[in-house]
């Protein structure tokens, strides 16, 4: 890779065996491979890499598309990531595959995947979906699981069952051609289990509206309504009836709504807890936050960590959403007794007519007969 590329990034869905071929550009045929062996090695055990063949002109340089074109397990393709996002890899690199062939667009894939067990389609995230995953495996299904961000795919443990897809679903379209798409192979998903955040509302409403089309099975995990003293706003807007004045407001909403929180609350002093990524400090910057006024924390930070950030800007009201998962439940922590104000954004209504479950009923409901 020639410098100012971009960093050499992967996307790993399984192992690679002994045997494996590699596909090069012509550019690249009789070139060493002297960075692919340490890349390999996150993988774990696989074969030197002296022991993987090059071979000559089997692909050309082109777009790979994940929705269109990632749809078998055992795959593995290194390429340039753009800007960390795994949406569109151009393979300016090195296509890793197994030895068998299929027709069509796919570039390559491993063993054929054994079509007996029921398919479950999972859009799912950091929260309730790697736990929901790992009780279906067990049971029997094959899952493929749609995630946003790499750093959400690391939370789901490899498993031969279980294909995982990076990337945003590309709206209706995108939803509409996955369902197609497993139509077309013979192994149609039974069912779709909708576990993305509650706040996500377009891709729910998305999920919705094609399932009713297609009259496909779709089920909504939903959340627990979470105990515990705090203030439901029914939206946004409604924090401009809350005398905020002189007040130490702690927004921790992600960045979207930053803007609109700052002009709902004038007279407040404001703070933002964010996401660690340059698009939020970004959009937090616009909003008119200036850097001591804003803190970069992965999700899951310790306790203690957040109890100083609040004690550090003496913080008086903290402002977040009712997602339902493990960050409200941080906030109703930290906001108990004599702490801050707690004000929650009110959970977004579910599409209508979809079966929404818990994940108890979600489990019952999906136990395969033996």
């Amino acid at each position: 890779m020639q410098p100012g590329q971009g960093e050499f990034s992967a996307l790993f869905l399984d192992a690679v065996l002994t045997g494996d071929g590699i596909h090069a550009q012509p550019a690249l045929e009789h070139q060493p491979l002297a960075n692919l062996h340490p890349v390999l090695e996150l993988l774990g055990q696989i074969a030197p890499a002296d022991h993987l063949q090059l071979t000559r002109g089997i692909i050309r340089t082109q777009a790979i598309y994940l929705d269109r074109h990632l749809r078998h397990r055992r795959l593995i393709v290194l390429g340039v990531s753009h800007l960390g996002r795994f949406q569109h890899l151009n393979l300016e690199q090195t296509v890793i595959h197994s030895p068998a062939t299929i027709g069509g667009p796919i570039l390559m894939h491993g063993p054929e995947i054994q079509q007996t067990s029921p398919r479950l389609w999972l859009i799912g995230g950091t929260g309730e979906g790697p736990v929901v995953a790992e009780r279906l495996l067990q049971r029997g299904w094959h899952l493929t699981v749609s995630v946003v961000g790499a750093t959400a795919a690391l939370a789901y443990r490899p498993h031969p069952g279980l294909t995982l897809r990076v990337g945003a679903i590309d709206g209706e379209q995108g939803v509409w051609e996955e369902l197609a798409a497993a139509e077309s192979v013979g192994w149609p998903y039974a069912v779709v289990v909708d576990a993305s955040h509650p706040f996500a509302c377009l891709v729910s409403r998305q999920l919705a509206a094609v399932c009713k089309q297609r009259r496909q099975r779709l089920i909504r995990l939903l959340r627990p309504t979470l105990p515990g003293a705090a203030t439901i706003l029914p939206s946004l807007e409604t924090l401009r009836s809350r005398s905020l004045q002189g007040h130490r407001l702690l927004l921790a909403i992600g960045a979207r709504q930053l803007k609109q929180a700052l002009a709902c609350s004038p007279g407040a002093r404001h703070f933002a807890r964010l996401l660690p990524s340059p698009r939020a400090l970004q959009l937090a910057m616009a909003a008119g936050l200036a850097a001591d006024q804003v803190a970069c924390l992965r999700p899951g930070s310790e306790l203690e960590v957040e109890r100083s950030l609040i004690r550090r800007w003496r913080i008086t009201t903290v402002l977040a959403r009712q997602s339902g998962g493990a960050t409200e439940q941080l906030w109703r922590q930290l906001c108990a007794g004599p702490g801050p104000e707690l004000l929650l954004i009110g959970r977004p209504a579910e599409p209508a007519g979809v079966e929404a479950l818990s994940q108890t009923c979600l489990l019952e409901a999906l136990v395969l007969p033996q």
